[in-house]
């Protein structure tokens, strides 16, 4: 059978569903993965699939821009006699159900993997947005033969709002984490005033990297030797922290930007933490941290919740709440390090026993139907 993944960008397809490439491989089924080029194809083609570069604009709303890339995306599944197609990310999810439709597609998925960055705010512009996406949504799911979502309340909101039926909704822990890449290590705290706390994520003012240096401050008053790092990509967007912020920002934190070995970061923190309040699915960095048996301090919030049973392997804060946030981080620091430790071993089974990738791969092939060699 032969399959097709829709994303955003190659490097995007690369590293959040690389391991569910194989996954389809290993069952027996031919992988096409389209998307805009901004990596090394040749990588993709590593991991045993056929990379097709479709450019296309992820924000713009021209009609014209958008009836292109449905024409051109249409063009490519029929010359490829796709049986099934997997789509994430909101234009792939719209665009690409129209055109898989028209390209007689029979088995359509889409994947939200979280509602994202406009219905996390609620500003004007955000609503307009907002408005078309819920039309485009709308339509999508009622293309699609199923709805895949990475948390119950996405399920649950798109259910009610009438844009998937409830027969076709379906949930998986998020993308999952490859435990054979982001390993268990020992958690090495030199001293509890010198804890080192790891906030991983893009550049967006909805990460609460602003939240995180608020409440830095306000440890660093009482425990000047803990140390606070963000490693990420901030990029010059109207979503991210500006430059000033950034600069701000940088007397509390220590700021690495984009990195190639998150996880030789993962290794060397004390504490995971992400203060977000974007609509996430599940936050990968939240599960490689889980899965190197970290701590995790993160917002109570969908996606994000799902990660921690509440003063058992970290602690839940409140959205937007940096007083919180600064309890919740004391109370890391003055307890004993061999809660710290236990907190790290929970971490680490919940990984094990929830959110390995290959559990959640397994179900996205139940959920597509591709256990069957065809």
């Amino acid at each position: 059978m032969k399959v097709a993944i829709v994303g955003n960008n190659t490097s995007d397809i690369l590293n959040a569903r690389g391991n569910l490439i194989r996954a389809f491989i290993k069952n027996g089924h031919e992988v096409i993965a389209i998307g805009n080029e901004d990596s090394d194809m040749k990588k993709i083609e590593e991991f045993g699939a056929k990379p097709i570069n479709i450019e296309f604009d992820r924000i713009s709303i021209s009609i014209l821009k958008n009836l292109k890339y449905i024409n051109t995306l249409t063009k490519v599944l029929k010359k490829e006699k796709i049986d099934k197609v997997l789509l994430y990310t909101p234009k792939p999810i719209i665009c690409g159900s129209i055109a898989a439709k028209r390209a007689k597609i029979k088995n359509i998925y889409s994947l939200f993997a979280g509602m994202g960055y406009h219905y996390s705010i609620n500003t004007f512009k955000s609503r307009v947005i907002k408005f078309v996406l819920d039309i485009g949504y709308r339509m999508a799911c009622k293309i699609d033969t199923r709805v895949i979502f990475q948390n119950k309340e996405d399920r649950e909101e798109l259910i009610r709002k009438r844009f998937v039926k409830q027969e076709k909704a379906f949930v998986v822990d998020g993308s999952g984490v490859d435990m054979n890449k982001f390993i268990k290590t020992e958690n090495k705290i030199e001293s509890m005033d010198r804890l080192k706390f790891l906030m991983i994520s893009r550049g967006l003012n909805v990460k609460g990297i602003k939240e995180l240096s608020t409440a830095a401050k306000e440890v660093h008053k009482k425990y000047p030797n803990v140390k606070f790092t963000h490693i990420g990509k901030i990029e010059d967007t109207y979503r991210d922290i500006t430059l000033k912020e950034k600069q701000e920002y940088s007397r509390e934190i220590e700021f690495c930007g984009k990195v190639d070995n998150v996880y030789d970061y993962i290794k060397e923190c004390n504490v995971v933490v992400l203060p977000s309040y974007l609509r996430e699915g599940i936050p990968r960095v939240l599960l490689e941290g889980l899965a190197v048996g970290r701590p995790i301090i993160t917002t109570n919030t969908r996606g994000c919740k799902e990660t921690v049973i509440n003063k058992k392997n970290g602690y839940l804060v409140n959205v937007k709440d940096s007083k919180d946030l600064v309890e919740k981080i004391i109370l890391m620091i003055e307890s004993l390090p061999e809660k710290i430790k236990q907190m790290s071993e929970l971490s680490y089974s919940i990984a094990k026993e929830r959110f390995d990738v290959n559990i959640i791969n397994e179900n996205m092939i139940k959920i597509m139907e591709l256990n069957k060699k065809i």
